[in-house]
């Protein structure tokens, strides 16, 4: 992951200006592959990447079935990336590994059933996806955030030139602070989804509404991390709200959610027993952003709106009774 990490680093280096969101996707894209897939960065990782981007392109477009439509260029982008998928879980149940394919097909239930191929194969598909698209805006979230606060990015780099050894470890992550917070304010001010879904496991009541197990629950991050009542000024970036003087979001649990109320941190594709390697990916990626990279100062400028990593979603809690599906044509998954 280093390597990588480094590779593309000194190739943005040499670039002077550049569009930094197609580069950036294409490099958590290749991590993402990496670590799930067992892919070597290359022609066939662009390749991939250039598919799931027409995948994504397909998300939000309207389900006209005829093959010029952006739908049916998505549905097809899918069934490419669902076929390299299968050739990889051939090669990896004929000479397994501990990666996170190699897992997803080892993994046993309680009863010792495994994952059939098409579980296992919509399971990779789905974590390719979370695994590059919201650290991708994370981090481009990041960038914009240090051009517009010179402050905090000086700051950053101080924080990084201490540290002297050219070799990542786990135990520089601990002397890094700093980067912590700014990442922390990050999620909280641009949380890289709008929200997710929770099935209700007991009833309960919420401001007169009766919730039956059973349903599904969508929670609104964005309603979470911009309560006054925990972050004073919310709309402000200050990353000393997360310095240990201040620690806001811990008066209350739940308050920083924008990758879930799990253990997982500043990364969205962490399997099981691979925390650590999400740490350092994106510790190591920010260390090179703030110290390598050079960021036009845009403090008193408004960003471009491809920047933006927010989603603009609804101001409520909303509970679904009936069926919800996320373009089931697309991820052959649904959830009730």
């Amino acid at each position: 992951m280093v390597e990588i990490c480094d590779r593309y680093l000194e190739k943005w280096s040499e670039l002077g200006e550049f569009t930094w969101f197609p580069l950036m996707k294409q490099m958590t894209f290749a991590l993402a592959s990496a670590l799930l897939l067992g892919s070597q960065p290359g022609e066939e990782t662009e390749r991939l990447s250039k598919l799931f981007t027409q995948l994504t392109q397909g998300l939000f477009a309207f389900p006209l079935p005829f093959p010029w439509t952006t739908y049916s260029k998505a549905l097809k982008a899918r069934d490419q990336l669902l076929d390299q998928i299968e050739t990889a879980i051939q090669e990896r149940r004929q000479n397994p590994r501990n990666d996170a394919l190699g897992l997803l097909i080892q993994s046993r239930d309680e009863s010792g059933n495994a994952l059939s191929e098409a579980e296992i194969k919509v399971q990779a598909l789905l974590m390719l996806f979370a695994g590059h698209e919201t650290t991708t805006s994370m981090l481009i979230s990041l960038a914009m955030s240090l051009a517009q606060y010179p402050d905090v990015w000086q700051k950053a780099r101080a924080e990084q030139e201490a540290i002297s050894s050219e070799t990542l470890t786990f135990e520089h992550l601990k002397q890094m602070p700093y980067l912590a917070q700014i990442l922390k304010e990050i999620e909280r001010l641009y949380p890289p989804v709008g929200g997710g879904f929770r099935g209700v496991v007991k009833p309960f009541n919420f401001q007169g509404y009766h919730v039956p197990a059973g349903w599904k629950v969508l929670y609104q991050m964005k309603r979470a991390h911009q309560d006054s009542n925990i972050y004073p000024h919310p709309e402000q970036f200050d990353p000393d709200r997360f310095s240990p003087e201040r620690n806001e979001n811990k008066k209350v649990e739940y308050s920083l959610v924008g990758f879930g109320g799990g253990p997982r941190i500043f990364g969205s594709f962490c399997p099981d027993g691979n925390e650590n390697i999400c740490r350092s990916f994106t510790a190591k990626l920010s260390l090179g952003i703030v110290a390598q990279s050079r960021l036009n100062n845009g403090a008193n400028s408004h960003p471009s709106p491809a920047f933006w990593s927010t989603s603009e979603t609804l101001e409520t809690l909303i509970f679904y009774r009936r069926p919800c599906y996320f373009k089931a044509l697309l991820f052959e998954y649904s959830w009730y």
